[in-house]
C-alpha cells in the first residue's frame, strides 16, 4: 500500500501533527515570527545543501512595535553540537563552532553583523524568536504552573526557588553523558542517581569533571539566561561599542509554557535570596501561533532530527551558509565565518588592529565581574564548583509556582 493511500485510511489515533495548533499571547509575537520565517523560507542554501524540514529555526529581530516595524537581522537553523570527544582531539578549537543549536547560531550571526558595522537605532530593540522552547530548563515543566494563553507582563513577580536541591533551575550541558542504565526518564525529564531532575538529553554540569567542562556546551536556556545579565554582544564587543544589547522579548513556538520560560530565561537569576545580586533585564515572554512545520505523521512515524546540516544567515546575505553540526566546520572542512577565529579577525579590523579580541575581553572588568557573580550563583553557567548544594526542603505549597499536570 502506498504512503498516500495509507494516509487516506489512517484513523484519527494514527495521525499526529508536527505542531499542535496554539494561540498567540501577543500580536507582536506573530509579527516577529513572520519576519524570521519569511527570510528562512525565501532563501536558498549555498552549495545546495539539503536540510531536513524537522529542525529548529531561531532569529534575532530588530523591532519597533509602535511603528509596526520588524526586521530580521540573523537566523540560525539546527539542533546539533560537537561531541566532547571530537572537540578534545582538535588543536585549534577557535576554528570550530562547537554549538550549532539554532539560537546560538542566530546570536553568533548578530555578533558578526555588529562587527561589520551594524548599529541598532535607539528606537528599536532586539527580540529573539525560536520555533521551539530552548533546550534545557525551558522544557522542564516541573515546579511551574503554566499558562499557554495568558499574556506575559513586566515586571516579573519574584520567583521562589523552592526545589533547587532537586534540580530546579540547575545548569546543564547539551547531551546525556552517562552509561547508567538506571536513569529514570519520564515526560521529558531525566532523574539522575543524585536525585537531580533535568531535561532529557542534557547532563547536570555538576556531574561533569571540572577539568573537562570547556569541552561541553551549556544548554540554550542557560546561555539565554546569561544574556539577560551580560547582554548578547559579549565582552569584547561591549568594550569597543561601549554598550550592552539586551533582548526585550523572547518569542517561542512549540513547547511554550510561560512560567517555565520565565524561570529558565531570567527569573532564576533574580532569586532574592542570592547574594550578591545581579542586574537582570527580564524579557517579555511571548507565544506565537505561527507554525514552522505543518507536517502530519501517520502510523507511528515521527519527526527526524538526524540531519547534521545546520544553517546561518545575516541581513544582506543572498543565501544561507551551512555548517556541519557534528564537526563545527563548513561542509568543505574550512572554518565557518561564525567561528571564533574569523570573528576575531573582524574584531581586529574594527579596532584598527590596536586591540585584539582577547585583549578587549580582558579589559572589560565589569563584564568579567558580572560573569564571576553568575558563576558564584551556582545555577547558571557550566563552570561552577563541582558540588550539589543541599537546602532545607519546602512543602509544595510554599513554591510560588507549582508543578503543572
Amino acid at each position: 500500500m502506498s504512503e498516500v493511500s495509507m494516509t487516506a485510511v489512517a484513523t484519527k489515533e494514527d495521525i499526529r501533527h508536527a505542531e499542535k495548533p496554539r494561540s498567540s499571547t501577543h500580536a507582536e509575537a506573530d509579527i516577529v515570527a513572520t519576519a524570521v520565517l519569511l527570510e528562512y523560507r525565501g532563501r536558498d542554501v549555498e552549495g545546495n545543501i539539503e536540510v531536513s524540514q524537522q529542525t529548529v529555526v531561531a532569529g534575532i529581530v530588530a523591532v519597533d512595535f509602535q511603528e509596526n516595524f520588524a526586521k530580521c537581522l540573523s537566523i540560525g537553523v539546527g539542533t546539533k553540537f560537537v561531541q566532547p570527544d571530537v572537540l578534545r582531539s582538535i588543536t585549534n578549537k577557535e576554528d570550530v563552532v562547537k554549538d550549532c543549536h539554532a539560537e546560538i547560531l542566530a546570536r553568533r550571526g548578530l555578533k558578526k553583523l555588529l562587527l561589520e558595522g551594524y548599529q541598532l537605532p535607539a528606537t528599536q530593540s532586539l527580540v529573539l524568536y525560536t520555533s521551539s522552547a530552548p533546550c534545557g530548563d525551558s522544557t522542564v515543566k516541573k515546579w511551574a504552573k503554566n499558562s499557554k494563553t495568558k499574556p506575559d507582563t513586566l515586571p516579573h513577580a519574584p520567583l521562589n526557588m523552592c526545589a533547587r536541591s532537586s534540580g530546579q533551575g540547575i545548569v546543564c550541558v547539551k547531551g546525556e553523558f552517562s552509561n547508567d542504565l538506571t536513569l529514570q526518564k519520564k515526560d521529558g525529564i531525566t532523574t539522575w542517581p543524585s536525585g537531580i531532575s533535568a531535561a532529557s538529553g542534557t547532563t547536570p554540569a555538576v556531574l561533569i569533571p571540572e577539568s573537562d567542562r570547556g569541552l561541553y556546551s551549556a544548554t540554550c536556556s542557560d546561555k539565554i539566561a546569561s544574556w539577560s545579565v551580560l547582554g548578547v554582544q559579549g565582552a569584547s564587543l561591549e568594550q569597543v561599542l561601549g554598550k550592552k544589547y539586551y533582548l526585550s522579548a523572547v518569542v517561542v513556538g512549540r513547547k511554550y509554557g510561560d512560567a517555565t520560560l520565565r524561570r529558565a530565561l531570567c527569573c532564576r537569576l533574580a532569586d532574592p535570596k542570592k547574594r550578591p545580586k545581579v542586574p537582570v533585564q527580564h524579557p517579555t515572554i511571548m507565544c506565537t501561533a505561527i507554525q514552522l512545520d505543518d507536517s502530519v505523521y501517520c502510523n507511528g512515524k515521527g519527526a527526524d532530527f538526524d540531519s547534521p546540516s545546520c544553517l546561518w544567515w545575516t541581513s544582506g546575505m543572498p543565501k544561507f551558509q551551512a555548517i556541519d553540526g557534528t564537526t563545527g566546520l563548513c561542509p568543505d572542512g574550512s572554518p565557518s565565518p561564525l567561528s571564533q577565529s574569523n570573528l576575531s579577525l573582524l574584531f581586529s579590523q574594527i579596532s584598527d588592529n590596536r586591540l585584539g579580541y582577547d585583549e578587549a575581553k580582558a579589559l572589560n572588568n565589569e563584564y568579567r565581574s558580572l560573569k564571576v557573580t553568575l558563576v558564584s550563583h551556582a545555577h547558571l553557567l557550566h563552570n561552577y564548583p563541582h558540588v550539589v548544594i543541599r537546602e532545607k526542603r519546602k512543602r509544595p505549597d510554599q513554591c510560588d509556582e507549582q508543578e503543572s499536570e
